[in-house]
C-alpha cells in the first residue's frame, strides 16, 4: 500500500474512532497529599480540560482571588463545598463531586474536584457514576498520600469504563418529585419558574458552543437562575430540571447544572460559566433566592399559558 494511502487509512479510522462512545475520569483541585493544587489526575479530554478551567482556575479562583465569599455575611455563606455538578453539551455529559480540602500547608480556601466525562452516552442514558465518585470522595479524605489519591484515582478510571454499557439511571417520575416540591400546575412558585425560564434563558435557546478550552471565545451571555430541589437526590434534580429546561433549550447549548448538598436549591448556569455566575456556589439563599420565590409581575393570559405549558411537561 502506498503510504499516502497507509497515512489516509490511518486519519479515516482516527475519525471513526473518536466517533466512539468513551468514558473518562479526572481529578484536580487540593489535597493534603500536594503542597500546593495537585498534579492533574486523568486529564486526558478536553472537556476535563475545559471544567478546570472556567469552574476551578477562572472561576472558583477568581472569586478567592476577590474575596467576594469572605466579604459575605457569615450566615450567607454556605459552609463548605459539598457539590454535586453535572455538565452538558451536545455528545458531551460530565458528572462531578467537589468538597472542601486543603493542600499540605493547610490551606483550605479550594476544594479538591472529581469529574467523570462521559462522550457520547447512549441515548437518554444517564450512567449510574454517582455512588463510584462518593467512594473516590471518600478514599481521597481517609489519606494524606498523594501515592494513595494517584492509587485510587487510577483504579476508578478503569471502574468507569463499564457504565457506557451499563443500564443508565431510570427515568424519574416527573408528576411524583413535582408534588414532593409543592409545584402543582396552579402554584405562583411553578408560575414564577416558568416565567423566569421562558424570560431570561429563551434567548439563550440560539447559544451553541463545543465544550473545549475555546468555550470563552463563543458569543452569548451566559444566565444564573436557581430553582428548588430535592438535593438528598440530586441525579433526580438534575433530570427533572433538565427535562423541563428542554422545552426552551436545545441539546447543543451549554448547561451546567450544580446541587450543594447542604441545601435545597440547585443552580443552573446556561451559557459559558465566570466566576460571576459561579458566585451561586457557596451563596446562601438570602443573597440569591430561588426564582420560585422572586415576586415577578405575571400577566393573566401568561398565568393560563404557564399552567398548560407545566401541564404538559409533567405528562411528558
Amino acid at each position: 500500500m502506498p503510504d499516502w494511502l497507509a497515512e489516509l487509512a490511518s486519519r479515516i479510522g482516527s475519525v471513526f474512532a473518536n466517533s466512539a462512545p468513551t468514558a473518562h475520569l479526572g481529578a484536580f483541585g487540593k489535597h493534603p497529599g500536594w503542597n500546593d493544587h495537585l498534579d492533574d489526575l486523568g486529564m486526558d479530554s478536553e472537556p476535563l480540560l475545559a471544567t478546570k478551567q472556567y469552574l476551578y482556575l477562572e472561576g472558583i479562583g477568581g472569586l478567592i482571588d476577590a474575596g467576594q465569599w469572605e466579604a459575605l455575611a457569615p450566615e450567607d455563606v454556605l459552609p463548605d463545598f459539598r457539590h454535586v455538578f453535572v455538565w452538558l453539551e451536545g455528545d458531551n455529559l460530565l458528572i462531578g463531586r467537589m468538597w472542601s480540602s486543603s493542600d499540605g500547608k493547610g490551606r483550605a480556601k479550594y476544594p479538591m474536584v472529581a469529574c467523570a466525562h462521559f462522550r457520547k452516552p447512549a441515548a437518554g442514558q444517564i450512567p449510574d457514576v454517582l455512588p463510584m465518585l462518593e467512594r473516590l470522595e471518600l478514599s481521597c479524605r481517609a489519606t494524606t498520600s498523594a501515592e494513595d489519591v494517584r492509587a485510587v484515582t487510577n483504579a476508578a478510571r478503569e471502574e468507569i469504563k463499564p457504565l457506557l454499557a451499563a443500564p443508565g439511571l431510570s427515568r424519574i417520575d416527573r408528576q411524583f418529585y413535582a408534588s414532593r416540591l409543592n409545584l402543582n400546575v396552579d402554584a405562583q412558585a411553578t408560575q414564577r419558574i416558568v416565567y423566569a425560564v421562558e424570560s431570561y434563558l429563551s434567548p439563550l435557546a440560539s447559544f451553541s458552543a463545543p465544550l473545549n478550552l475555546k468555550l470563552s471565545q463563543s458569543k452569548g451571555h451566559p444566565y444564573h437562575i436557581r430553582l428548588p430541589a430535592l438535593t438528598s437526590d440530586p441525579m433526580s434534580a438534575f433530570q427533572f430540571w433538565k427535562s423541563f429546561l428542554a422545552f426552551t433549550l436545545p441539546a447543543g447549548v451549554p448547561q451546567l447544572f450544580i446541587c450543594p448538598l447542604n441545601a435545597d436549591w440547585v443552580d443552573v448556569i446556561v451559557g459559558v460559566p465566570t466566576a460571576k455566575h459561579l458566585f451561586c456556589l457557596k451563596a446562601g439563599s438570602r443573597i440569591l433566592p430561588s426564582v420560585a420565590e422572586i415576586p415577578f409581575e405575571i400577566s393573566s393570559n401568561f398565568v393560563k399559558k404557564s399552567a398548560f405549558q407545566w401541564a404538559s411537561f409533567l405528562s411528558e
